[in-house]
């Protein structure tokens, strides 16, 4: 939803918005411009909330760059074959080109800190929280809520 999960802007404004340092990270992913604002994820850290970004391996990785207290998760599917299924039946148009670009991502997997395979969601969110739970531990102490 426009201003709540997302903001939708014209390309030429997306433009000038990277041009002015707006973003935190910003990709071309399938011929679509995607950014995440760097004042909101700034001011939720300053507060002391984490956050999870749901972006792109390249975008992660420029995070990673700017921020190296960053922690990088990379969510791997169970074999490009059921990926493939999921996007047809989630009717993702351009499979191929997103099939390309998972070989791609999936090469640069070792550059991340964690890997969790999301197979069974059950299964893959223990694994995330336990994740969370040891970089809190490391970055912060027992007591960090």
């Amino acid at each position: 939803m426009d201003g709540q999960d997302y903001y939708f802007v014209d390309k030429e404004t997306f433009e000038r918005m990277i041009g002015e340092g707006y973003f935190l990270e910003w990709e071309k992913v399938h011929g679509q411009l995607y950014g995440t604002p760097k004042k909101e994820v700034l001011h939720a850290l300053y507060q002391g909330i984490d956050l999870f970004l749901d972006i792109d391996v390249n975008g992660a990785l420029r995070v990673k760059e700017r921020y190296e207290n960053a922690c990088l998760i990379f969510v791997e599917p169970q074999s490009q074959d059921d990926l493939m299924i999921r996007l047809t039946l989630r009717g993702e148009k351009e499979i191929s080109l997103r099939m390309k670009r998972v070989s791609e991502e999936m090469e640069k997997k070792y550059l991340f800190q964690y890997s969790v395979m999301n197979d069974k969601l059950e299964k893959a969110y223990r694994d995330f929280t336990e994740i969370i739970e040891t970089v809190r531990r490391e970055c912060y102490g027992k007591n960090h809520r």
